[in-house]
């Protein structure tokens, strides 16, 4: 079984389910694609609103310090064109710084008023009558020497004004009589203005502050940036130094808070100053942030919404397929008796539907079928047809189930044929086993006779073996009386073979021991030569050995004349022996020979009769055995007849069985 065919029911997700999620994901991919496309645009969007914002802020602030220049401006044009009016009267010293102290006085802003020029008959002409030292250089001022060759107006940097102890700013220009150039006129203007403006921004966390053309930073919230006595500080010598790259770029900076500030610059062409606006990070971006969390409300209510939407819709599209689901295992459980009735929302749902109700109502049609049949077979009518057509693979069903009826038939009818059969044999076998069983009877009582007449003709020869082993006794106790007749030549015969069998002992132990000392010699002989050749000059050592020899030689010869003295001994009492055994001899043969006869008669005969009381033991034996048998071949006679009765009530059994069945008509 496949790991997916497996898997606990429990662990899937239904197909609704499956399907809703699918659809849910898609859905929150794209939405998730529109809100990050909304989220890029939006973003673009308000951070181009809030740049925008920030921009046009600096702009408000670079517009009105634009004006308060413009103001200062006109006046020193005013100031000018008064000067050019007035003609030559600037020649006269005391007139002109008392004008131009009645001039100053009407603006507040201004710190002084002067006209200088070394070819003056006073190198200046302020207002308040100051004179400048000796070694003062008028041409190495900047508001001098960088408009006495132009018609432009120069504006310095700020510096601290010794006499006022406040910053001013000094705005120049060329003034030009009858096509001369007499000098330049300069007014000091206070700063003070100047501040105010930029000091309505300091609220809150935001700021703007401004820097000169040198990049000096000129005003600041802070004590640690703003122009002083002691404080110069460079915009690009600070944090700012960011947004100085690109014109009206907005940058993001910590600022000397320690905040995340946005900063943009607006550099004016029409004043030498440069603005620069900052305001608090978040505060700038909020809309930003505010617009993202609305999308992302906005995406989590639509995935909300579609998921809720989509599961209730899927749901009830598939939920005939749910119901499909819960009813099929019961079907696959045999449960034939379902319906299905459900609503038929598509043509796929209405085409499944009438396919599965047709099929249970065929399926219930092919088992009513099967059952009706097998139940008729069970009862015992196997002529039973189908009454259904089967279709598709169904047809090799009811193909199987007519070739079983068909087989059963033919089966029940072999089995009655040979039941008919067995009872005939059964009644045969029957009456054999009887007529064995009477057969085996007359044969035992036959043996019995037998073994009697066999046990008789065993004691009679019996008889005769002892009267034969008798006569042979008698015929021996005559032989030992005719030995005793010649005892005393018999007794000296044995004195005489016994000295000749002590020579012939004493004889045979002399042959010995010349033949071990022969043996002996022959290998010391051998054994000294070899050692000898091998030793060469050392073989002096092998003189033990030919004594040895030597000894050997002398014990020989000594025993080859004992020999010789027995031998001839021997021979005399052989010849002795040989003559008394002659006349015994002849005696012997002439009364024993006729004993001998009989003796051999009587012996043989003897031994037939042992031979035929053996044969006879023998058949005696084997009659028991087949007397043995022939019980035994009786006892399973009577248990075949038994066995063969009981066949044949089996077969009656059978046959009356066999009745129940109907069978088809064979043809």
């Amino acid at each position: 079984m496949s790991k997916r065919h497996s898997r606990n029911r429990q662990e899937l997700l239904k197909y609704s389910d499956l399907f809703t999620r699918i659809i849910n994901k898609n859905v929150s991919i794209v939405l998730i694609i529109v809100l990050s496309i909304s989220l890029i645009s939006m973003a673009a969007f308000s951070i181009q609103i809030s740049n925008s914002k920030i921009r046009s802020e600096a702009n408000d602030y670079n517009a009105q310090i634009e004006k308060w220049v413009l103001k200062q401006e006109n006046i020193l044009n005013m100031f000018v064109n008064s000067m050019v009016a007035r003609g030559d009267a600037y020649k006269d010293y005391d007139e002109t710084v008392a004008y131009l102290d009645s001039i100053t006085q009407n603006y507040e802003d201004i710190s002084c008023t002067y006209l200088s020029d070394p070819k003056l008959p006073q190198l200046v002409i302020m207002n308040n009558g100051w004179t400048p030292d000796p070694d003062f250089d008028v041409a190495a001022r900047d508001w001098y020497s960088n408009v006495i060759d132009n018609d432009d107006i120069y504006i310095t940097s700020p510096y601290l004004d010794e006499q006022t102890g406040g910053y001013c700013i000094t705005f120049s220009k060329r003034v030009v009589i009858n096509g001369q150039t007499i000098g330049v006129f300069g007014i000091d203007f206070y700063m003070d203005q100047l501040t105010s403006i930029l000091a309505e921004s300091y609220h809150d966390k935001d700021y703007a502050f401004i820097t000169d053309a040198s990049g000096i930073i000129i005003t600041h919230p802070s004590k640690e940036y703003q122009l002083g006595s002691d404080v110069q500080i460079n915009i690009k010598d600070t944090k700012y130094n960011k947004c100085t790259n690109g014109k009206n770029t907005v940058s993001t900076i910590v600022d000397y808070q320690k905040k995340a500030k946005t900063v943009t610059r607006v550099v004016s062409e029409d004043s030498p100053f440069t603005v620069f606006m900052v305001k608090d990070w978040l505060q700038s971006y909020l809309s930003f942030f505010i617009t993202i969390l609305l999308l992302i409300a906005i995406f989590v209510a639509c995935v909300i919404i579609s998921n809720k939407r989509n599961q209730r819709v899927i749901g009830k599209w598939f939920q005939p397929l749910e119901r499909f689901a819960e009813k099929l295992p019961l079907v696959a459980q045999g449960h034939l008796d379902i319906s299905f009735e459900e609503e038929e929302i598509c043509q796929e749902i209405k085409v499944l539907q009438d396919s599965l109700n047709t099929t249970i109502e065929t399926l219930n049609s092919y088992v009513s079928d099967i059952v009706r049949i097998l139940n008729d077979v069970a009862d015992g009518n196997l002529t039973v047809d189908s009454n259904v057509d089967y279709e598709g693979d169904f047809k090799e069903l009811e193909n199987a189930i007519q070739k079983i009826t068909s087989n059963l038939n033919g089966l029940v009818q072999d089995i009655a044929q040979s039941a008919n059969q067995f009872e005939d044999i059964s009644a045969q076998v029957s009456d054999v086993s009887n007529q064995v069983a009477e057969g085996a009877s007359k044969q035992e009582k036959n043996i019995n006779s037998l073994s009697e007449t066999m046990q008789i003709l065993k004691n009679n020869m019996q008889t005769a073996s002892g009267s034969a082993r008798h006569i042979i006794h008698v015929v021996e106790e005559n032989n030992s009386h005719l030995r005793s007749i010649s005892e005393e030549e018999i007794t000296k015969l044995q004195e005489k073979m016994r000295e000749i069998e002590s020579s012939s002992a004493k004889i045979r132990d002399c042959v010995e021991m010349i033949n071990a000392i022969n043996t002996q010699t022959n290998l010391l002989s051998l054994n000294a030569s070899i050692e000898a050749a091998r030793a060469g000059e050392a073989g002096k050592g092998f003189a033990v050995v030919a004594d040895e020899i030597r000894g050997l030689s002398e014990d020989t010869a000594k025993t080859s004349k004992d020999i010789d003295e027995m031998i001839q001994k021997n021979c005399r009492s052989v010849e002795e022996g040989i003559a008394i055994m002659e006349s015994t001899v002849a005696v012997l043969q002439q009364n024993l020979k006729g004993f001998a006869d009989a003796q051999n008669d009587i012996g043989q005969m003897a031994n037939v009769i042992e031979q035929q009381e053996e044969h006879i033991t023998n058949i005696a034996d084997s009659m028991s055995e087949i007397k043995e048998i022939v019980k035994s071949n009786a006892g399973i006679s009577k248990e075949n007849s038994a066995m063969a009765e009981q066949m044949t009530e089996q077969t009656e059994l059978l046959n009356s069985q066999l009745l129940t069945f109907k069978l088809e008509k064979a043809d």
